[in-house]
Formats: structure tokens, sequence, C-alpha cells
């Protein structure tokens, strides 16, 4: 046996918060964590919608935003939602009307 059989390296784990508003306009913070070399951004998106977190609607835009943040370590990105405001709504990242941000925190 070669010493390159030693224990894996520790998975970085970044702790992450999505800012955005449910089907009553209400701000909501969800705070999640992603491990690098164990999660995927598409899974961790998939389970944001499966547990009614994120619309389906938006779950191409959320994992590419989030795949961004990952590989680029960028401190915050807000992005336009497909499923964001309704017929009489004007979208608006400053209110994250029809947006959401992605917060990588310490």
């Amino acid at each position: 046996m070669s010493g390159d059989q030693s224990a894996p390296l520790p998975s970085e784990e970044l702790h992450l918060v999505l800012r955005l508003r449910n089907e009553q306009r209400e701000l909501h913070d969800i705070k999640f964590d992603f491990t690098i070399g164990k999660d995927t951004s598409q899974s961790v998106s998939q389970e944001l919608v499966e547990a009614g977190l994120v619309d389906g609607q938006d779950l191409i835009v959320m994992a590419a935003n989030l795949d961004k943040m990952v590989e680029k370590r960028e401190r915050q990105i807000i992005f336009r939602l497909n499923s964001g405001c309704g017929p009489n709504e004007a979208p608006c990242d400053k209110s994250l009307l029809g947006f959401a941000q992605l917060t990588l925190v310490d």
C-alpha cells in the first residue's frame, strides 16, 4: 500500500442565505450549506424546490446562480426570477420583487 491512500481532504462548506419573496410577497431568508465536492448546484436547487421554498420555474436560474457563486466565491448575487411578479407588478431588484439575493456568509 502506498501513502496515497490517506484520509480524504475535508470538504469545504459554504454557508449561504437565499433571500426572496414568497407568494404573499413577504421576504424570507433561507439559510443552507453547500458542501464542495459533495453537493451540486442542481441537487441543492432541486431540494429547495421540493421543500416548497423555491418555485419550480426558478430551478434552472437558481442552479446557475448558485453555481456562479460557488465557482467565483462572490459575496452576493442578485438575480432575476422567472416566477416573481404578478400581472400588475413591476420587477424591482432593490425590493427583490421578481428577484432573489444569494449571499455567502462567514
